[in-house]
């Protein structure tokens, strides 16, 4: 049996009258390693509520990378649990388009994450930059080639889940 690896969100602050956080747990099993980067498949949806209330959800079956942030970097992140951002953050880019967010709003929200769970202003100030210096290639690469089969681990998903993924996204257009 493969291991589960669980990433408890906690509770979500309270900003006013509207709560906002991280719901649910991150349950990820491992899908494959690429590019030098360990691939992850989501059990569960997981989201997160920003504080003007809107709701951006990492899917089921969805691969993410969790947070490629460079090694010279990562002992500044090790005080936050930055993977709960990067599986949003991740599916921000890759939903973009149908959640109307531009680059920098996306990078803006992980930032927001960041102070979620934690983050100094400092280090929210150095992952919205880290992200508008580096996150061009896979912003482009989501917004060239749209979302697609290989996005998610179909193994986790039902044949219920399949068919609506199919046509929430148009998954089967041919792609050039």
């Amino acid at each position: 049996m493969e291991p589960v690896v669980v990433i408890g969100a906690g509770r979500a602050p309270v900003g006013g009258a509207i709560k906002w956080g991280f719901t649910g747990e991150l349950l990820l099993k491992a899908y494959h390693t690429h590019e030098s980067n360990e691939l992850w498949s989501l059990l569960e949806n997981f989201s997160f509520t920003d504080r003007k209330g809107r709701t951006f959800t990492a899917l089921k079956g969805m691969v993410t990378d969790l947070a490629s942030i460079p090694a010279l970097f990562r002992e500044l992140f090790a005080s936050i649990d930055h993977r709960l951002a990067g599986a949003i953050h991740d599916a921000l880019y890759l939903f973009a388009v149908q959640y109307r967010l531009t680059r920098s709003e996306c990078d803006q929200l992980f930032g927001e994450m960041c102070e979620c769970l934690g983050a100094s202003q400092v280090l929210e100030w150095m992952a919205e930059t880290g992200l508008q210096v580096g996150g061009w290639h896979s912003w482009n690469e989501c917004r060239e080639l749209g979302v697609r089969w290989a996005d998610f681990d179909t193994s986790r998903l039902s044949a219920q889940e399949i068919a609506d993924y199919r046509a929430r996204f148009d998954l089967d257009r041919a792609v050039a």
